[in-house]
């Protein structure tokens, strides 16, 4: 399995179709099986589309969704993927915002896991993680909040986030955890003491980059 997360920040990129395509392109190049997506956006006041080879929940999916953008360029391109998408709250007053996940295999099930005090779609601070079963494997896209928030610490999503998947033994967690490895006694460090593994740092081969 080839997998990647990304926080696109989607609709707010400039030279967006050239940034669409070049993903694209990137995605058929690598070959990617499973791809791990925040802060995709759609514009609110846009019509609902018919689904085709995508699963909204939530909110429906609209015209101009950044993950439906994704999959039709795909599609232009002559291969199938299938979206999950999870939309929950407001972005910069025009858009809806979610996590997306994208994969070119069978989907067997999906979660939605709430990992914020509240479910407020006013609130740009509600978090979720989205989840995907496939092939006995469930792969989560999350987007969590800042250490110490007063209104969503990240210690409180974390454990919202292990409560939720505390029943599966096969499980990658993907996504803009908001924690930077190098601070002690902060995120990443009691992400690491939950008993999961850094990819980064398994890896036989990696960049100079923060994990």
């Amino acid at each position: 399995m080839k997998l990647l997360t990304l926080n696109t920040h989607s609709l707010k990129e400039s030279d967006y179709n050239k940034k669409l395509n070049a993903f694209a392109d990137y995605i058929l190049r690598e070959e990617l099986d499973i791809i791990a997506m925040q802060e995709i956006m759609q514009p609110r006041l846009n019509k609902p589309i018919d689904r085709v080879n995508c699963f909204a929940s939530e909110l429906p999916i609209k015209e101009g969704n950044h993950g439906h953008n994704i999959v039709n360029a795909l599609i232009d391109r002559g291969k199938q993927y299938s979206m999950v998408w999870c939309g929950f709250k407001k972005s910069y007053d025009e858009f809806d915002e979610g996590l997306a996940i994208l994969t070119r295999h069978k989907i067997e099930n999906v979660k939605v896991i709430t990992l914020s005090p509240f479910e407020d779609y006013d609130n740009w601070k509600t978090r979720k993680a989205l989840g995907v079963l496939i092939k006995g494997i469930w792969y989560f896209s999350v987007h969590m909040g800042w250490w110490n928030d007063k209104s969503s610490p990240f210690q409180y999503e974390i454990k919202k986030l292990f409560d939720g998947i505390k029943e599966y033994n096969n499980y990658y967690l993907m996504g803009d955890f908001n924690s930077i490895s190098t601070e002690k006694n902060k995120g990443y460090e009691l992400i690491k003491s939950l008993g999961v593994y850094d990819t980064y740092c398994l890896a036989k081969h990696r960049d100079r980059g923060m994990t």
